[in-house]
């Protein structure tokens, strides 16, 4: 998805407008579509209801200045229903509902806020009807109204986890303040976009409980489109001047960097939508004579370009004389690598194979005669992850070179997906001795390792990559190591470990526009996984697990009896989930003690009767 700026919206919304207005003109030219004046007296009174979709566009003291995913975060919905009253003027009444998020980066202050909004009003609408003798297929028009506004704004102040947000000036937001003395402690935090802190209830400039509703004044304009006998398209933006400064939550009442101006807090609604008439609108064809002249049977079957496909179905005019066609008169593409009839030189390319403009698949000559191309260098690499991503027709939105080394990355982690048959197979044989037997104690295991270590070393002759010896060992509890906090979202099934599928689905996710990581952190956890989790696996030996990474085999030790202590601290980490930090399902005195950090430099969470329960709790 690509990412616009909001001060960038309007200049597109109103270039799709000229577009509209501009196609809808040389259809009406082309088609010469005449609409009679229709002569009963009725016609003007006929109700409409009408829906629409559009989107929001926030003018108060808090500005969007950051990316925002428009049809996602500001989209709204209308619903109208109106008449008119006379030839050039209706009355409609409107209902506005959606959601609008405004966030705000800045030097000084970082505000956001999601807002529900509701907006009722009845409007007089004036369509310039006057001015023409017979009703139009375009018809602009200007509205005004008054309204009443509901709103309800929050705001994203914690994590998923409960930690506030501090954000710093190198652009991170982390978890304590960066003058704190404990700066050193902060960890990064991650926006959850979960708008969970009520702006009204935290009274930051004692306003109280203020209203959460206004008058309004909407003011509208926009272009509508007959489509139809009773169907009418309307393309419009409409202001809505509103006498509340609150929607926002900053107004002149405030002090120092929460102090506003004197304006009301305005926004925009730019829709698309349709209406569509209840009993007709009057307005009537030109009679059946005035096409006496035109031989529609000729036109039913006639084929200009020859292909045994007549016009009114050929989606694809032109085609060359003797190419094989579709039943839509479009050119054969056989073998569907986007390449049809004359023009693919090779009818019968694989599923899923990289072809040139020709049709032909990449060999490896072809590829280094384009080694300069990085796109197609690029292309090659990612495919075999991202094939959909890789389509010709598609435009990267990052720089090639980032991208390259991306694919280098990427590329190093398929090698290590090729190795996956080979090590799983070998590491199956393992469980089945182990199982066959009945080995429980972990030492015995290593017994069965070292006999199997021949068989390891027979698989390296083929897998080069991999370590030339296999180090097996009983872990101890406390070696085990943790994800970094940052790449943690990335650990799927919660395990503690990083796969390469795991890896891969990042990335799928960075290509599609949908992950929260920046270009930089995905190289930063592919090259955590690279030096600390390369091959990693989980493997089941009748009960005792054991993980390998990078011909390392960890033995870990098999839990028979869950002590009282143990148990304790798993049910204290039910109860104060935010004291979990690794999510482990244990509270250990470390964590408690990063709490008792945070609650001695003003950021924790808990107040000090809390403290001192979890404390007594975790005692006992």
């Amino acid at each position: 998805m690509i990412l616009l700026p909001q001060t960038n919206m309007l200049k597109k919304l109103y270039n799709i407008t000229l577009l509209s207005l501009t196609c809808f003109s040389a259809f009406s030219q082309e088609g010469k579509t005449l609409v009679p004046k229709d002569e009963s007296k009725d016609t003007f009174y006929k109700p409409r209801i009408g829906l629409g979709a559009g989107i929001f566009t926030f003018f108060g003291e808090v500005r969007d200045n950051s990316f925002s995913h428009l049809f996602t975060s500001s989209m709204a919905y209308e619903i109208n229903v109106g008449r008119n009253i006379s030839k050039a003027f209706s009355l409609e009444l409107r209902v506005v509902h959606g959601n609008m998020k405004v966030n705000e980066r800045g030097v000084d202050h970082n505000y956001n806020f999601s807002s529900n909004i509701w907006n009722g009003s009845a409007n007089i609408v004036y369509n310039f009807d006057n001015f023409y003798k017979r009703p139009k297929v375009i018809m602009p028009y200007v509205s005004v109204g008054l309204g009443y506004l509901s709103f309800d704004s929050k705001t994203d102040l914690l994590s998923a986890t409960g930690i506030p947000y501090h954000y710093w000036t190198d652009g991170t937001i982390r978890s304590l303040d960066e003058t704190n003395p404990q700066a050193e402690n902060a960890v990064i935090v991650q926006r959850d976009y979960k708008y969970e802190t009520d702006l009204r209830q935290q009274n930051l400039d004692s306003l109280g409980k203020y209203k959460l509703f206004s008058m309004s004044i909407p003011v509208s304009g926009g272009v509508n489109f007959r489509v139809g006998n009773r169907f009418t398209m309307r393309l419009g933006t409409t202001y809505y001047f509103n006498f509340t400064d609150m929607i926002d939550n900053i107004s002149d009442k405030g002090t120092g960097i929460r102090k506003g101006n004197k304006a009301k807090d305005n926004f925009l609604f730019t829709s698309l939508g349709l209406s569509y008439s209840l009993w007709g609108d009057g307005i009537r064809t030109m009679k059946d004579k005035y096409y006496e002249d035109i031989d529609f049977s000729t036109l039913d079957t006639e084929d200009s370009d020859g292909d045994g496909v007549p016009d009114f179905a050929d989606r694809c005019g032109n085609t060359p004389k003797g190419e094989g066609v579709d039943e839509h008169g479009c050119s054969l593409d056989s073998d569907v690598d986007f390449i049809a009839g004359n023009q693919d030189k090779e009818t019968a390319s694989k599923a899923g194979a990289l072809v040139n403009t020709s049709g032909v698949t990449y060999n490896d000559s072809m590829i280094a005669k384009e080694q300069q191309d990085s796109i197609a260098v690029l292309r090659k690499m990612i495919s075999t992850i991202y094939p959909s991503g890789t389509d010709s027709r598609k435009v990267s939105p990052y720089k090639t070179e980032d991208m390259e080394i991306l694919s280098q990355k990427v590329e190093m982690i398929q090698q290590d997906l090729q190795r996956k048959d080979d090590l799983d197979k070998f590491f199956n044989n393992v469980s089945e001795e182990v199982k066959r037997k009945k080995i429980t104690d972990p030492k015995e295991i290593q017994t069965v390792f070292k006999n199997a270590t021949v068989q390891y070393k027979e698989l390296t002759k083929t897998n080069p990559e991999l370590n030339k010896t296999l180090e097996v060992a009983e872990q101890k509890p406390d070696e085990r190591k943790t994800i970094p906090s940052e790449f943690l979202n990335s650990d799927l099934n919660e395990d503690g470990l990083l796969t390469a599928e795991e890896i891969l689905k990042v990335i799928e996710q960075f290509l599609d526009g949908t992950s929260s990581y920046s270009l930089q952190q995905v190289y930063e956890m592919i090259d955590y996984y690279d030096k600390n989790m390369k091959g990693v696996r989980v493997i089941d030996f009748g009960g005792t697990k054991g993980v390998y990474i990078n011909g390392k085999m960890n033995i870990l030790p098999k839990v028979t009896d869950i002590s009282p202590q143990t148990i304790k601290r798993k049910q204290l980490a039910k109860e104060f989930k935010t004291v979990d930090l690794n999510r482990d399902g244990e509270i250990t005195p470390d964590e408690i003690n990063s709490v008792i950090k945070l609650y001695q430099a003003g950021s924790s969470l808990y107040n000090k009767e809390m403290l001192n329960k979890l404390i007594d709790l975790y005692l006992e």
